[in-house]
């Protein structure tokens, strides 16, 4: 998928059916009133304006940082692993889009997007959303797994067009530490 489609398409969705939907703002804290029966959330606004807004309902849809929402109201536990993963692209050098396997066993993929080749990812744990970004290293295994994939061709860093990294908000299994294996 298109993952910032998908989270754009969600969004107008949810305005059009009257949710107020707010972006690259901070919840700072939030309650249930139960006299009024409704929610009270302040948020820090990106102008630096504070906020507070009712509700009937809350949704706390805000992927990797679900956790740090909920601290604002006292949860200690966790419910995600935050994992994050790079990718890069490449001018489209094959047919069909590919799922692969790195020297490593790990899983990677080859989507061709337009005249693109989409390549990722990889998987390290990322406990701070804000700080996701694409390494070095990430480029090079990526290139390298391509590499040894693909034989008759050798993946240089200059002919990477585009490189970004995400954060995929997993699922917290107690104990597992191995992002691989959470994945």
């Amino acid at each position: 998928t298109n993952d910032l489609e998908l989270v754009r398409e969600t969004i107008a969705s949810a305005a059009r059916h009257g949710a107020q939907c707010l972006e690259k703002t901070n919840v700072t804290s939030y309650a249930y009133d139960r006299l009024k029966n409704l929610y009270v959330i302040s948020v820090g606004m990106p102008d630096g304006d504070a906020h507070r807004f009712l509700a009937k309902k809350m949704v706390n849809a805000t992927g990797p940082w679900v956790d740090g929402v909920r601290t604002t109201h006292g949860a200690k536990d966790h419910y995600l692993f935050p994992v994050a993963g790079s990718h890069i692209e490449l001018a489209k050098f094959l047919n069909h889009s590919v799922i692969l396997q790195a020297r490593d066993g790990r899983v990677f993929f080859v989507i061709n997007i337009g005249n693109r080749s989409r390549v990722g990812t990889t998987e390290w744990a990322c406990p701070d959303p804000e700080n996701v970004r694409v390494t070095e290293a990430d480029q090079e295994y990526l290139l390298e797994s391509l590499s040894r994939v693909f034989p008759f061709r050798l993946f240089k860093r200059e002919e990477i067009l585009n490189a970004d990294a995400g954060v995929r908000p997993l699922s917290a299994s107690p104990g597992a530490t191995n992002v691989n294996s959470i994945s």
